[in-house]
């Protein structure tokens, strides 16, 4: 295909909904459309910003167990040897059509628009390609308030029906303020998974943030993208919008126009002692939280 798309499928012929493919595509990928195909067997095509992303979605979903089936992905399929369903979605992606209009009362193929919302993608800025985790059990939180808590934290996730993680622990500045992300541990990698497929993109505390997930490192090589980018005089969140180190990023706050809200989204807790559970690496540190 001329077009930066990835061609998914299952081994079991199973559909998975848009939200999901674009949950997972988001932690290595800006994604712009996902379109799942029911006919003759259910796929999906999955619109990426560029090649290289869709080379980096390739190299770390493939294979992966998404709600029981694994994930068949491709990118170097021939139109000609397409299915004329699958030729025909990619056509009126191509051509920017709306694929509801095409022939019978049911629509072949469901369509849904992301190219409006960027607070998906998990990594943006100038570490978009830095850093990358392959699927763990392991979940990267980030655009977190400030304020937020290990009791946050495990409600947001288990008010989503989820069991609560094993372990939850924050990433703080040298000084021991909070940067607004967590690394969140789960009993396995499929926990980890359907928390991710549900979970990213929602909408967490107080001023309310939409919430950035991907896959963390268990020996956090973030931290030492901490101490770089957030040792400054300004509190940057990893994953937000910058110019260059130093400057005041874009964070996705959602709008809400209460006075209570209108406080600097800069503004952060005055540092706290370490407990013994603390740990760092070159000068960042983390509050460790576990559950048992």
């Amino acid at each position: 295909s001329d077009m930066p798309v990835v061609f998914v499928s299952t081994h079991t012929d199973a559909s998975l909904s848009c939200n999901d493919l674009a949950a997972l595509f988001a932690v290595y990928a800006d994604v712009h459309t996902v379109k799942l195909i029911q006919e003759p067997r259910p796929c999906a095509i999955v619109h990426l910003s560029n090649f290289e992303q869709c080379r980096t979605a390739v190299r770390f979903l493939s294979g992966l167990e998404v709600h029981g089936h694994l994930l068949e992905l491709d990118i170097n399929r021939r139109e000609k040897s397409m299915p004329s369903s699958v030729a025909t979605a990619l056509e009126t992606l191509r051509r920017g059509i709306d694929d509801s209009t095409l022939g019978g009362t049911e629509a072949p193929v469901l369509t849904q628009d992301y190219s409006t919302q960027g607070y998906l993608y998990a990594r943006r800025g100038q570490n978009a390609n830095s850093f990358l985790c392959p699927p763990n059990c392991i979940l990267h939180l980030s655009n977190l308030p400030f304020v937020a808590t290990d009791k946050d934290v495990r409600g947001f996730i288990t008010g989503l029906g989820f069991e609560p993680p094993v372990k939850t622990e924050f990433v703080t500045d040298r000084q021991g303020r909070s940067i607004g992300v967590a690394l969140v541990t789960f009993e396995c990698l499929q926990d980890a998974v359907e928390v991710l497929c549900l979970a990213h993109g929602r909408i967490i505390g107080d001023p309310p943030r939409r919430v950035r997930i991907g896959f963390g490192d268990e020996h956090e090589r973030f931290q030492r993208l901490a101490d770089k980018l957030y040792g400054s005089e300004y509190c940057l969140q990893k994953g937000d919008d910058m110019d260059s180190v130093g400057s005041v990023p874009r964070h996705d706050t959602v709008h809400n126009p209460a006075p209570a809200l209108a406080a600097s989204p800069h503004a952060r807790p005055p540092p706290v002692d370490r407990s013994e559970q603390d740990f760092g690496v070159d000068g960042a540190h983390f509050r460790s939280s576990t559950s048992y």
